[in-house]
């Protein structure tokens, strides 16, 4: 076994860790042992919320808004240079003439962003979209702009984590048949860096182990 791990003595001292935490993974704490995974891999102290009240809320980033980019064809002029890929459902909802963010002339803002999965925040069946957004409230978080998920899209490339998952919480955006949807920011398992969306009607449900990403003060 040792052997084909290779010379690396760090690499032969992590295995039996490792296995320790796929085991912990598929438990029925696995969700938090994932969630903390994942903060280490931002290189961040895994199980220190640094002295946030809220409970299971970490911080993302914080990025910009209001950089100049205002129709979801700017957006999408801007993904096509920086090689993220777009769902087709997506590219039809950024290409209708009716999709803009906030207007350009205020100057550069900046927002906050915190990340919970659903069963950090309590829930331990399926949920509804609306269920996730009323339960964000009661930690203190918000809903974000329509132009988060865009710009961090943006500014959340190379430092993704492979794998990871976004559902970004904001006000649903609707296609030519009237379905609701939000924005997912994602990185595939060979680094593509994609952006979709996701059906958030009445009658669809997310998993407790949808990851969202709230507005925090």
């Amino acid at each position: 076994m040792f052997t084909s791990l290779g010379d690396s003595l760090a690499l032969r001292r992590i295995f039996g860790p490792v296995l320790i935490l796929l085991s912990n993974i598929n438990n029925t704490d696995g969700v938090k042992w994932e969630a903390d995974f994942r903060r280490f891999l931002r290189e961040r102290k895994p199980w220190d919320f640094s002295g946030d009240t809220r409970g299971n809320l970490f911080p993302l980033k914080t990025i910009n808004l209001n950089t100049g980019l205002i129709t979801g064809r700017n957006f999408c002029e801007k993904f096509l240079e920086y090689g993220v890929s777009i769902s087709n459902e997506a590219s039809r909802v950024l290409t209708n003439p009716a999709f803009t963010v906030r207007p350009s002339n205020t100057g550069i803002a900046t927002i906050k962003l915190a990340t919970a999965f659903a069963a950090e925040l309590g829930f331990k069946d399926k949920m509804t979209y609306s269920d996730i957004c009323s339960r964000a409230k009661e930690f203190d978080m918000n809903i974000c702009p329509i132009e988060v998920p865009l710009q961090l899209r943006l500014q959340y490339i190379m430092e993704q984590p492979s794998n990871e998952e976004l559902l970004i919480c904001t006000n649903p955006v609707t296609d030519s048949k009237g379905n609701l949807y939000v924005f997912e920011v994602a990185a595939g398992g060979t680094c593509v860096y994609r952006l979709s969306i996701r059906r958030c009607n009445s009658t669809d449900l997310f998993e407790p182990e949808s990851f969202w990403v709230f507005s925090i003060k």
